[in-house]
Order: structure tokens, then sequence, then C-alpha cells
């Protein structure tokens, strides 16, 4: 009994003292750490990479050997080893440990890691196989990491606007709203309209906000009839609560009764979130309050337009306000959406009225203006303070006149 307890005693010093030295990691406590526990492989892999940072690779390379035998169930000493290994000009012992890293390590990293070192070696194919291997297991972050490296390899070995789609992106609506949502933030909107086209036909509730972001997108952007095309897609798959557009026959305004089932997003109107203004439904129509804290000019409500070059058009609407003094400063506005360029007289002022009344107003688009913006612009008159009060409106209307 005496010599269990004296051998244990002893190997609880060596531990002791291994883990004393290893909390100085420098070079030589590691050294000391794994003379005393040679057994440990987390201080073998600490040398390795203290070895390893001031360019001694060669026992670096030895000590993460070691730490990779003590622990083959680390991928990420396998990923060191076949880095060094690459850098030595060995790409089959390259190859081999991050062969070895997949096997212990399912996850995305490891498959990546490799799929860029077959990049590296100029095989197109095994890249590609790879890099959808690591796809499919990746969060967002690293998607978009893979996204961006995919399509700066796209350009070297094999440029196309649909090889990253093609290649990587599994045919299923989560994955495809995934590389959209990637799309739209780095504004290849050429690249994203197939995939738009390709999702649309299988999307879900779930792809639709996606699916939205990538229509309000396309409006900023001027490309009239790629969000056309998302927008009337999701209304004849009943994704959105609206009704298609159809500009080339005359059908260019979402909502005219206010119902604001979907506001805030692509042709739908648009709403201030002013502190100043207070929203509220009344039976088929909207009303706006102002509190008079309004800044003096203000975009109270705005709609883009999908319209037709060089063509005329009708804006008719009810109103009646409350409150509200005759020089109200209420006014619809008509502006290239792209240029924010006025294209028509800005209307007359809302006079006060406190029964429904029916306004209009005509604009022309200009031979370049297929996006415009209607807005209803409350402006402080010159001499006057800002209005308080209510407005109302329903019942709106837009025209497509002859030519």
């Amino acid at each position: 009994m005496g010599i269990v307890l004296t051998t244990g005693s002893y190997v609880s010093i060596r531990l002791a003292a291994a883990d004393f030295h290893a909390r100085g990691a420098t070079e030589t406590s590691l050294r000391l750490a794994t003379d005393e526990a040679p057994w440990n492989a987390d201080y073998w892999a600490r040398l390795g990479r203290i070895l390893g940072a001031r360019g001694d690779r060669k026992q670096a390379t030895r000590c993460l050997a070691a730490a990779a035998a003590l622990n083959p169930g680390d991928a990420r000493l396998w990923m060191e080893l076949a880095v060094d290994a690459e850098s030595s000009g060995d790409a089959v012992a390259a190859e081999h440990n991050l062969q070895t890293a997949c096997v212990n390590d399912a996850t995305f990293r490891p498959r990546w890691e490799l799929a860029r070192f077959w990049f590296r070696q100029g095989d197109s194919d095994r890249f590609w196989t790879w890099a959808r291997q690591a796809a499919e297991r990746a969060h967002d972050d690293a998607l978009q990491e893979i996204y961006r490296f995919c399509w700066v390899a796209a350009v070297a070995l094999g440029p196309s606007d649909r090889i990253v789609f093609d290649r990587i992106v599994p045919r299923r609506p989560a994955e495809e709203a995934r590389y959209l949502g990637f799309l739209v933030s780095e504004k290849r909107f050429e690249a994203a309209e197939p995939v738009m086209d390709d999702l649309i036909l299988r999307a879900r509730a779930a792809e639709t906000p996606v699916l939205l972001n990538y229509c309000d997108a396309a409006i900023q952007a001027g490309a009239r009839e790629a969000a056309l095309r998302a927008w009337n897609a999701l209304a004849r798959r009943k994704l959105i609560p609206v009704s298609p557009i159809a500009p080339e026959r005359g059908i260019s305004l979402t909502d005219s009764g206010f119902s604001l089932a979907l506001r805030d997003r692509g042709f739908g109107w648009r709403l201030s979130s002013d502190a100043g203004v207070h929203w509220s439904r009344e039976g088929p129509g909207i009303c706006m309050s102002f509190s008079g804290r309004q800044p003096e000019t203000l975009e109270a409500l705005a709609q883009v337009l999908p319209t037709l070059p060089s063509r005329s058009y009708r804006l008719e609407t009810d109103y009646r306000t409350e409150g509200i003094p005759q020089n109200s400063g209420l006014r619809w506005r008509v502006a290239d959406s792209a240029s924010g360029n006025i294209i028509s007289p800005t209307g007359s002022a809302l006079s006060a009225s406190t029964d429904w009344t029916r306004t209009a107003v005509t604009f022309h688009a200009g031979p370049e203006c297929s996006l415009t913006r209607l807005s209803l612009i409350c402006a402080r008159e010159l001499g006057a303070i800002r209005i308080e009060g209510s407005l109302c409106l329903r019942n709106t209307t837009l025209l497509l006149m002859r030519p």
C-alpha cells in the first residue's frame, strides 16, 4: 500500500509541476511541462505554436505531430499540420492531414480549409466539391466568408455569374434565401436574378423577408423589372397581401384603399415614422394626425410607382381635414425615384375641408423615368407655424392617360 501511495504521490507531484510550468506560456516553461507530462497533447500543441511563431517550423511540426498522435480527434491540430506540410511543398501530406481533420470534425471549417487547399492547387472540381460540403454545414457568418471567396474563385477557375449558385448552393429554399441575401448585400443584382427566379418557385413564408429585401434593393438600384418580378411573384403566390401590378396595363398603384397590410416594403405605401405624426385607420382609408412637433418639411406618405417612360398619369384621391388651416402646406409631389428630380410641377396645397373632397394631380414621366416616387409632403408655409390637426385619405386611383 505504501508503494502505491508513493507512486501516486510522485505522479501528482509531476502533474502539479507540469501545470505550474505550462502556466508560464513560454518556450522554456512549456518544454519543462512536456518533460513532466509528455502525455499531455495540449502542452505539445502550445509549444509547437510558440516555435512556429518564432520561425522554427521543423521543431514546430514535430511538436504538433506529437500532439496529434496523443489526441487524434483534435481537427485543429491536423489543419495546422496541413499548413506546415503545404508550406514545405508536401501537398500529399497536406491533403492527408486535411482529410484526417474532416474525418474527426463534422463542421464546416476543415472542409472549407480543404476546399481552399484545392483552390491553391488549381484543382477546380475538387475545390467546388469541398466548398459545397463546407457551405452545407456553415452558419450565416461563415457562409458570407465562403460565398465571398467563391466569387474570387469563380473568376480564377471559371468566370460565370451562375457558377457559385450552380456549384455550392443546395436547391432548398432556406439555402437559396441565404445566398440571395448575400448577393443583395454585395449588390450583385445580375447574379441575384436567377437565384430569385428559382427561389420564388418554392419560397415559403420564411423566405418572404429575403425576397422583399431583394425587391427593396432592386428598387433602390433602379432595377425596375427585377423588382417587379419579385413583387408580383410574391403577390401571385399570396406570400404578401397585395395584388400584382402591371404598369403596361396602367396598373401601377399598390393598395389604393390604404389597407396597409404590407407597408414600408417594395411597392407598398411608406409611412413616416416621425414622432410628430400619428397614424390610424378610418373605414376604407387612413388618417394622419400632426402634433405640430413634426419637422418643417416632412415626407408623410410615399409610394414608388413602376411607370412607363414618356407617359402621363392622373392621380386622384378623396381627402378631408380636421383642425388644419387653409395654408396647410400639404401637397402631392412626384419625382424620379432614381435621381430625386421633380418630374412635374408640385401640386397645389390641399385646402382645408371637413367634407370628403376629390383632388387630382397630373404628371408626366420623363423618357428615362421608369420608377416614380409619389409623396405626400407636409411643409411649413412661409409665415405660418407647423400645422396641427388631421388629414384623412381614401379611394386613391392612378390613371394612365392616353398618349
